[in-house]
């Protein structure tokens, strides 16, 4: 009996080693296969990657079928497709968004603000706001070149908008300070007020004058805004027909 057990036992040590020297040998195995399979991977992704770039950077699959204009008149989307400058078959992915808005907004003067972005899968969308007008500078033909609210001169109009307040200039060009004075003037002035400004000229930067209602008001330049509507409120009520606020300090009614 106890040769028996001996030899069970050694049998079954046999067995452990054997089994023991298969599982190293499977360990070793997988071992030496893992860069055969991470190399296998990387190659996949690289593929896929290079399939993927292609599908949106070379291939017709997302290509620019339309362009799109949304703000700003309706008779101005051709001039903002022109200055962006985007063409129909590029692929979308390729579209320089950046560069079609710095195009339209160099090459389009009515465009105060401008962003093109992508639509997918086939649409490009370039949303404007418009610049609104505040005055309007007659010129020596009867057209009127119309400035924003940033004193940019942006569209020539054959009629004055409404709301837009009408400048008479001395010169065919006014001054720069002198339209900087206005739109300061504007800009400060309550809303009813405002909307009862009318008749500005400009002779120079330092000489500028308007009507509110039936008062004549000489403004002068574009310094000390604040005290000179300080003082314009003051003298209103006493009803002149001229006040002159040039210098504030020391005005003049007549």
């Amino acid at each position: 009996m106890t040769g028996l057990r001996g030899w069970g036992s050694r049998a079954r040590l046999r067995t452990g080693v054997a089994s023991s020297r298969v599982r190293f040998e499977q360990r070793a195995a997988a071992v030496r296969s893992r860069p055969k399979r991470i190399i296998a991977w990387g190659v996949a992704l690289l593929v896929l990657m290079g399939l993927v770039g292609w599908v949106f950077w070379m291939s017709p699959v997302f290509t620019v079928d339309e362009v799109r204009v949304e703000g700003g008149p309706s008779d101005g989307a051709t001039s903002v497709l022109s200055a962006a400058g985007i063409t129909l078959g590029t692929p979308l992915a390729r579209v320089d968004t950046a560069g079609a808005s710095s195009r339209v907004r160099d090459g389009v003067p009515w465009v105060k603000e401008v962003e093109v972005s992508r639509r997918w899968p086939r649409d490009v969308l370039i949303t404007v706001i418009p610049r609104s007008p505040v005055l309007g500078v007659r010129g020596s033909d009867g057209t009127f070149t119309l400035i924003d609210h940033a004193g940019v001169s942006f569209e020539t109009a054959s009629a004055l908008p409404a709301g837009v307040v009408l400048v008479t200039p001395s010169t065919s060009a006014p001054a720069p300070e002198g339209l900087r004075a206005v739109l300061g003037v504007l800009d400060a002035l309550p809303p009813d007020q405002r909307a009862a400004v009318t008749n500005v000229t400009i002779a120079s930067a330092s000489s500028v004058s308007f009507s509110l209602g039936e008062v004549q008001v000489v403004w002068g330049g574009p310094t000390d805004v604040d005290k000179k509507l300080r003082v314009l409120a003051i003298l209103l009520p006493t009803h002149p027909s001229v006040i002159d606020v040039s210098t504030p300090d020391t005005p003049v009614t007549r």
